[in-house]
C-alpha cells in the first residue's frame, strides 16, 4: 500500500480554497493549465462523480465524491484511466488566521507500490494553486 501526504499554505479562506477545487472554470487555472484542450466535468457533491480528461496528452482520471463539506474537507476516488483499482484521495482545508489556509492531501492507493511520479505529480499540481507555498 501507497500513502503520502502533501501541504500547502494557500493566502486565502478555507471556503475560497475549497471552491477552487470545486468548480470547473477556477480548477481550470491551475490543474493542468499547460494542455488547453483539457475538459473538467465536476459534480461536486457527496455520491457526486468527477472526470478530467487531456486529449492532447491522453491522460485522463474520473472517481466519486465521496465527502464533500464546503470548506473543510473533499474526499473523492482516484482512478487513472486504464486501471482497475481507485486510490483515496482527501484533502482538508484548515484556517491558519483570516487569510491563510493550510491545504493537506492524503492520498492512499491501497494496490500499488510506492512510486515518486504519483506524489511528484501532487507536487506539480499543488505549486500552481493560487497563492499557494509549501508548508
Amino acid at each position: 500500500m501507497t500513502a503520502f501526504i502533501v501541504s500547502r499554505l494557500v493566502q486565502t479562506d478555507p471556503l475560497t480554497a475549497y471552491d477552487a477545487w470545486a468548480h470547473a472554470d477556477r480548477m481550470r487555472e491551475w490543474w493542468w493549465p499547460q494542455w488547453a484542450e483539457t475538459t473538467y466535468d465536476l459534480d461536486v457533491q457527496q455520491g457526486g462523480a468527477y472526470e478530467i480528461r487531456s486529449p492532447i496528452d491522453g491522460v485522463a482520471v474520473s472517481g466519486g465524491y465521496t465527502e464533500a463539506r464546503p470548506g473543510h474537507v473533499l474526499a473523492f476516488t482516484w482512478l487513472w484511466d486504464g486501471e482497475s483499482e481507485a486510490d483515496r484521495v482527501t484533502v482538508v482545508f484548515d484556517p491558519v488566521d483570516s487569510a491563510t489556509t493550510e491545504m493537506t492531501l492524503v492520498h492512499v492507493a491501497p494496490g500499488r507500490a510506492y512510486n515518486p511520479d504519483y506524489e511528484q505529480g501532487w507536487h506539480d499540481v499543488l505549486e500552481r494553486f493560487p497563492a499557494s507555498s509549501d508548508a
